[in-house]
Formats: structure tokens, sequence, C-alpha cells
């Protein structure tokens, strides 16, 4: 994180297809400044299937990135 808790974003990460992994980031990418990806999420559509539609109700853009 950059000084005074600011999360620059702007980045490419991986979940390593843990879905533990795939919230934090994508949790973390609501408050980062500029957009994120996450890569190799797709776990986590089965242990929490609802996710993205509660993180879109919060006002996240979720969106499957190109392979």
């Amino acid at each position: 994180m950059g000084r005074g808790g600011e999360v620059p974003g702007g980045a490419t990460v991986n979940s390593f297809t843990d879905h533990r992994v795939a919230v934090n980031l994508r949790v973390g990418g609501v408050a980062a400044q500029a957009p994120m990806t996450v890569q190799r999420c797709d776990n986590l559509r089965t242990a929490f299937p609802g996710f993205d539609r509660l993180m879109s109700s919060l006002g996240a853009e979720i969106a499957d990135a190109p392979a």
C-alpha cells in the first residue's frame, strides 16, 4: 500500500485458484485508485456463488478478464 493507506491498483494479480485470496484481492480492488485484474477466480463461483452480485450491489465493477 502507498503512503496514508492508499491502494494504487492498476495491476494484474493472481489468486492462485484460492477463493480466499480471490475474495481479498477483489475487495481490495474496490479501494484501489486504478482498476485491478484478479486472475484465476473461477473457483469463487463455487465457494461463494453470490459474491460478484454482492460486490456489484456495493458499487464494484466485476467482469471476467479475457483469457
